[in-house]
């Protein structure tokens, strides 16, 4: 008997039931994870009493991305999921996310709403509107690929946490439900604003993790082998087989993360100096008989020479990386990059230094 096909694709069952705050799901392309979130969402408001339905918002990152999905004419936001409703219609007009019951006798039943669309870009023009039955945010593709046109928002994260305030409004009604987050992405790099501000990682030993103090942050690293066999037998599946592509969207190899260059600072290494980069220090690292530097999580704040990577990282008691470019400190870091002489001790630490030197610092 084969497997059921339920069986292929993500399903928020599991990572809800650890009842965190913010919730990152990342995994394999077409894994089902804004299908299966859309899909929780509606079955959520439906499940909910009709006085105190649970809301939600579906978020993207620019008004662009957005309108084809919740405010155009013909909006296709529940295009794929509205099988799933057989007995009920679905429909986005203007930011507002709408269902109905289908009655048997053909009669028109009321719209009711049960979501918003929502783009973080111009999340402050939205401060003076309230939210009370929302209970879920879905913030679709919260990861992009930077290295093209398409970039962050400028404070990204303050941004974001700001919107949450926004619709959330914690600590306003002690009786109000709490409101949960979810980060849905393809795994396209761990180094992102989102993973460097909560200091997150992939998950090791599983594929939950728990982050933060109150371990109320989780990531999961979506990845079904079944589905992914199954999509490598397919016609485009075998066409592709062997490339990056590949093993990004059926083997969930990060599109952007690899593992050269990744190695322990040796024992013998001494303290170079600090850089600060996304709200994160780095330390550097300097073996004199190998000629190495290693980029380390591994930081020395009472060491003297501290550097700020950009003017939003910059802070009292150092100095901005770029200005002193042309110092032989740091021309000489420069310079083992081009000859290949960095290692750094996660993918985390090697995309954000690569993000550095792509500033125009290196080269």
């Amino acid at each position: 008997m084969g497997k059921d096909k339920n069986e292929y694709w993500w399903n928020p069952k599991r990572p809800r039931s650890y009842n965190c705050l913010f919730n990152f799901i990342v995994g394999a392309r077409g894994s089902g994870k804004t299908y299966g979130m859309l899909k929780d969402m509606v079955q959520r408001f439906l499940n909910s009493p009709r006085d105190n339905r649970a809301q939600f918002v579906y978020m993207r990152r620019t008004k662009t991305e957005l309108r084809p999905l919740t405010t155009a004419n013909g909006a296709r936001i529940f295009d794929d999921i509205a099988k799933e409703f057989p007995h009920h219609e679905l429909k986005a007009v203007s930011d507002i996310l709408q269902i109905r019951p289908i009655t048997e006798d053909g009669s028109e039943a009321e719209w009711e709403t049960c979501g918003y669309g929502f783009a973080l870009s111009t999340s402050t023009t939205k401060k003076s509107i309230a939210y009370p039955q929302v209970r879920d945010i879905v913030f679709d593709e919260f990861i992009i690929d930077n290295t093209r046109t398409y970039h962050y928002l400028a404070d990204e994260v303050r941004k974001f946490l700001d919107a949450y305030e926004t619709i959330a409004r914690p600590g306003n009604d002690p009786n109000r439900p709490i409101t949960r987050v979810w980060f849905i992405a393809n795994a396209v790099t761990v180094n992102n604003p989102y993973f460097a501000f909560f200091h997150l990682d992939m998950p090791y030993n599983g594929d939950i993790q728990r982050f933060g103090k109150t371990k109320d942050v989780l990531v999961q690293n979506v990845h079904n082998t079944t589905l992914s066999a199954v999509k490598k037998k397919t016609r485009f599946g075998r066409m592709i087989s062997g490339s990056k592509y590949s093993e990004y969207a059926y083997d969930n190899e990060w599109l952007q993360d690899d593992e050269r260059f990744i190695a322990t600072k040796t024992q013998r290494a001494k303290y170079y100096m600090s850089l600060r980069y996304m709200d994160t220090w780095l330390g550097i690292w300097y073996d004199e008989l190998q000629w190495v530097y290693y980029v380390s999580a591994d930081v020395d704040l009472q060491y003297p020479v501290k550097y700020s990577a950009t003017t939003d990282d910059h802070m009292p008691n150092t100095i901005l990386f770029k200005q002193l470019r042309s110092q032989s400190y740091i021309a000489r870091l420069l310079e083992a990059y081009n000859y290949g002489a960095v290692r750094y001790e996660s993918v985390k630490l090697k995309g954000m230094f690569r993000e550095i030197l792509g500033m125009g610092y290196g080269g």
